[in-house]
């Protein structure tokens, strides 16, 4: 066996760990490392792995009392008992760190690559899904992941020109991005201070001047933080250019948001393929808007939701694999949460429950393995997402055009009849008839049945209702209106 498995010190359920002379999976003699534990920081064990679990959190520099996470992000006392208790990490969870310190040296060769695009093979997928890129090649590699690094390269104008040229100009988008950036992650230690604000508005103000068509769109300052945290300024920058342009559909931040609302029915309609008892349980027994909610978690790319190592490794795998990681995620943390969601009895629960469902990935590897699971998540590839983004955008589009032209209509009704002029018959004419293209005129009968606008004798029987308030402050003027009412089939 490689790995050997020894009782903790301190806390019986914690197992430590010490993988012997061979390495993980390799074939070759290597010397055996010290053992790990992941019982928490009261473990006497000594700790010699870079990422340990005792190694996790530091106190603040300033305030003793604060601990925060290897990112920076302040750790509540709650947190730090939930994610460092054994019962919360699976088992493989466990080996996580026993996977990097055996794969460092297959990471070693993406150190120094000289290129600007890396080509995808299958060991190379396999590191960034189940290990994760280390923190220190996450500013190399992410670049070279998507087309950040050649769009660097390629573009005529540099950062450092847009900034000079632009930064010091004022306007709408500029004062929505002064409103939003002391509301981006303030638990972190970077954005505490103005050093790391700076850099966050030079990347949002130069982007909103590069991409006008998009501009800048609220949730965008959320990930181009978290990418701040792994990237210097300017790579961060060319990140967040090749996200929205090459990684994301087009229309995700633009002002309809058509892409976006897309995708949150796209994963609702793959929620109920793939989890029907879930959808079913959520849409028709507690009336929740699943597109709605997932469309947040798309918009913000999980950052604000996800705890932050989960964070971290969604966004090894967003910038290598593309958006089809977007529905991987949300499937599988409905999947892992399945038993907690079917046992939710009222709106009132539900809702703020499954607002914030992946708040609870903390055993991040149970989260990726379950995205990869192909024992229940069969048969999913881009051709099905791309059919289903397809219909929806074709229905919400035409949707929305019926809506507009609805609301246009109603506006130059609005614009032609004044209210202080003199109602005339042709007035009463123009908005029954009005009503009756809209499809808002109608009625009932004594049993309940809706009364059909063809018939003048249910007119006069009570039958006719308009809806709306201006034709019925017309009608109120006319007793009879028969005379005036054209023929109607």
């Amino acid at each position: 066996d490689l790995i050997r498995f020894e009782p903790c010190e301190v806390e019986e359920k914690a197992l430590s760990w010490r993988l012997l002379p061979g390495g993980w999976r390799s074939g070759r003699a290597g010397s055996s490392v010290p053992v790990q534990c992941y019982c928490g920081l009261t473990c006497s064990v000594k700790q010699m792995s870079e990422r340990s679990g005792h190694e996790r959190y530091t106190r603040d520099d300033l305030d003793s009392s604060v601990y925060r996470d290897e990112y920076g992000f302040r750790v509540s006392e709650q947190d730090r008992n939930l994610i460092r208790s054994p019962s919360q990490i699976s088992l493989v969870g466990r080996l996580r760190s026993v996977v990097i310190y055996a794969t460092k040296d297959k990471w070693a060769n993406y150190k120094n690559l000289d290129v600007l695009q890396i080509p995808r093979d299958s060991t190379l997928e396999g590191l960034v899904r189940y290990v994760g890129v280390p923190s220190e090649l996450r500013s190399r590699l992410w670049p070279r992941f998507t087309q950040a690094a050649l769009m660097r390269q390629n573009n005529m104008v540099t950062y450092r020109n847009i900034l000079e040229t632009q930064l010091s100009e004022k306007n709408a988008i500029t004062n929505q991005i002064e409103l939003d950036l002391h509301r981006t992650l303030p638990n972190n230690k970077l954005f505490e201070k103005d050093e790391g604000l700076n850099k966050l508005r030079n990347i949002l103000v130069a982007f909103s001047w590069i991409n006008t068509e998009v501009g800048y769109c609220q949730s965008m300052n959320f990930w181009a933080a978290f990418l701040l945290l792994f990237t210097d300024e300017e790579s961060a920058f060319w990140l967040t250019k090749a996200i929205v342009e090459t990684l994301l559909p087009k229309d995700y931040y633009t002002n309809d948001m058509l892409g976006v609302v897309v995708d949150g029915h796209v994963a609702s309609s793959l929620l109920q393929i793939y989890l029907p008892k879930v959808h079913q349980h959520l849409v028709n027994n507690l009336n929740i808007d699943l597109p709605t909610i997932i469309s947040q978690w798309f918009l913000c790319l999980f950052v604000t939701y996800l705890p932050p190592e989960a964070a971290a490794r969604f966004m090894d795998i967003f910038l290598y694999e593309g958006n089809k990681l977007l529905f991987r995620s949300a499937l599988a943390i409905f999947r892992l949460c399945e038993q907690q969601i079917l046992a939710l009895d009222s709106f009132e629960d539900a809702f703020p429950y499954i607002s914030k469902l992946p708040t609870q990935m903390h055993d991040v590897t149970a989260w990726v393995d379950s995205c990869y699971d192909k024992l229940w998540l069969f048969r999913f590839n881009r051709d099905r997402i791309n059919s289903l983004r397809d219909a929806f955008r074709e229905k919400i589009s035409t949707d929305r055009a019926k809506a507009a032209r609805h609301y246009q209509r109603k506006a130059n009704r609005k614009a032609r009849i004044n209210p202080d002029d003199a109602i005339t018959p042709e007035h009463i004419i123009q908005a029954v008839l009005a009503e009756f293209e809209d499809g808002d005129l109608g009625g009932a009968e004594s049993d309940g049945r809706p009364v059909s606008p063809g018939s003048a004798s249910r007119r006069r029987q009570g039958g006719f209702r308009p809806r709306s308030w201006r034709t019925m402050r017309l009608v109120d003027h006319f007793t009879v209106i028969d005379d005036y009412m054209p023929p109607m089939k």
